[in-house]
């Protein structure tokens, strides 16, 4: 059975830390609840806050103390930790393209007896503001209503598309 969930987050070390762990995932139920730990591996083609680490580089072993809702999305989940440890492991991903693995962390080559623990702050994460809207491409809305009118069969006069944030 698999001891660590293993992600490929493009989120900066401080932004997990920040959020008392890594979230957003769609996670098996089963799998994640019986992890001990949570490894990082950098994303560096992600659309959030950069970090330094190379591409699919490991970056960031945490002991996992529990899953939650995500903070955007209540139906993904964050990984909670209370410990963390900055890794360095070269080439760490190499799981596809599914940003979620189940291992063992010594499958992982972690060595926990080099591992130093630091604890996550305890104040709770201060709610982001929400991220600003970005432009897109007009062509965008119409392809999607010329899609969407073809698929029901009606004009596409008939469909409107409506952004809420």
């Amino acid at each position: 059975m698999a001891d660590t969930i293993v992600t490929f987050t493009s989120r900066s070390l401080q932004e997990i830390l920040e959020s008392g762990g890594s979230q957003e995932w769609v996670l098996n139920r089963r799998n994640a609840r019986n992890a001990t730990y949570l490894v990082c591996a950098r994303n560096a083609n992600g659309d959030h806050a950069p970090g330094p680490e190379e591409h699919k580089s490991g970056f960031l072993l945490g002991k996992i103390s529990g899953l939650g809702p995500g903070e955007w999305t209540p139906e993904r989940f964050i990984i909670q930790i209370s410990e963390y440890a900055n890794i360095d492991v070269a080439d760490l991903w190499t799981f596809g393209r599914n940003p979620i693995h189940y291992a063992n962390l010594e499958d992982l080559g972690i060595n926990l007896n080099k591992i130093d623990w630091k604890p996550v702050g305890s104040k709770p994460a201060a709610k982001r503001p929400a991220a600003p809207l970005r432009k897109v491409p007009v062509s965008i809305f119409d392809t999607a209503k010329e899609m969407i009118a073809k698929q029901l069969g009606i004009g596409v006069d008939a469909i409107e598309i409506t952004i809420r944030t």
